[in-house]
């Protein structure tokens, strides 16, 4: 009874001094946010900076288009994103019109993964399998020339495999 009541002790007495060593420090004051006193706008796209959205649905086999299906089309006034600045990617989208301008753009059906510690690449590409929906905004204006966008093609760099086309 003795040995129970010395174990028991000690075993309070350790937990005390576990406990005593998780306390928190003196509270530390929440960072201050600036904010401003009144909105600011976002500038507006002018009438001559439109982009195309192209919903698409694509169906997918490990990553490889196996059909592809245009949901929506639809122009807007906005900015673009710079797509004529990349210099790869796995697509390349042709927009026909009056003149022809062109721009590449990485296969959605494909995602980056971790693989783990023991491999010598610590990232992977993953297919993707089965719908996938995808949007597409297409720049109508280059610099300061309007694009007189009339249908775009977007075809497979490494195959020159046609994926789909679609009128604007």
């Amino acid at each position: 009874m003795l040995m129970k009541s010395i174990l028991c002790v000690v075993t309070l007495t350790g937990a005390g001094m576990v406990a005593g060593q998780t306390t928190v420090g003196p509270r530390e004051r929440a960072p201050t946010i600036n904010r401003l006193a009144t909105s600011v706008p976002m500038a507006r796209a002018d009438k001559g900076r439109q982009v195309a959205v192209v919903n698409i649905r694509l169906q997918m086999e490990n990553g490889k288009v196996s059909a592809a299906r245009v949901v929506q089309t639809r122009r807007i006034n906005s900015f673009a994103p710079k797509v004529f600045l990349r210099q790869g990617g796995d697509w390349e989208v042709r927009i026909n019109g009056e003149e022809r301008d062109r721009f590449f753009t990485f296969n959605p059906g494909y995602r980056e993964a971790e693989t783990g510690k023991s491999e010598t690449n610590p990232y992977t590409w993953i297919g993707h399998s089965g719908s996938l929906d995808w949007r597409l905004v297409i720049p109508l204006y280059r610099g300061d020339r309007r694009i007189d966008a009339r249908s775009i093609v977007v075809i497979d760099r490494k195959t020159s495999e046609l994926i789909f086309k679609a009128a604007l």
